[in-house]
């Protein structure tokens, strides 16, 4: 007899359990999700740390105020520093995709220079189009320097 009756508990703690199991699937799931966030985690390195540069820097307005009385300037609609070393620079320029050196590639390439003039630590220049694709620029470490491709 008491064989049966513990037999019963064990098939009854059984049913609980399976009973259970959806459930406490998604309370553990709950639970882990709770513990994730989209916050930044705090920077404990040090308090005289600095903060790291992860916007972007708008430099329109010193590219604009160096170049006011280029032929080309009306053509900027933003220069942005997207990183250190790195320059995105939107353009109402449509390249005519036609042999390098048309009137809008001169005037790409002359942006792309002014922006490594006027901005300090540029090593790459990205000039882009007014449909948002790029055909001139300096790319890092290239010798050539700002080039239409």
């Amino acid at each position: 007899m008491i064989i049966w009756e513990s037999s019963r508990a064990a098939d009854s703690l059984a049913t609980m359990i399976r009973r259970a199991a959806p459930s406490t699937s998604a309370l553990l799931l709950l639970l882990v999700l709770a513990g994730c966030s989209s916050a930044p985690a705090p920077n404990n390195i040090g308090n005289d740390a600095p903060a790291a540069a992860d916007a972007a820097e708008d430099v329109t307005e010193a590219l604009v105020a160096a170049n006011h009385s280029a032929s080309w300037i009306d053509e900027v609609v933003t220069a942005t520093k997207t990183e250190p070393t790195r320059v995105e620079i939107t353009t109402t320029i449509v390249d005519p995709r036609g042999d390098a050196g048309s009137v809008e590639g001169v005037d790409a390439v002359a942006i792309c220079n002014a922006a490594v003039a006027t901005v300090a630590g540029v090593e790459a220049v990205a000039i882009y189009e007014a449909d948002g694709t790029t055909f001139a620029g300096l790319r890092p470490n290239d010798a050539a320097g700002c080039v239409e491709y």
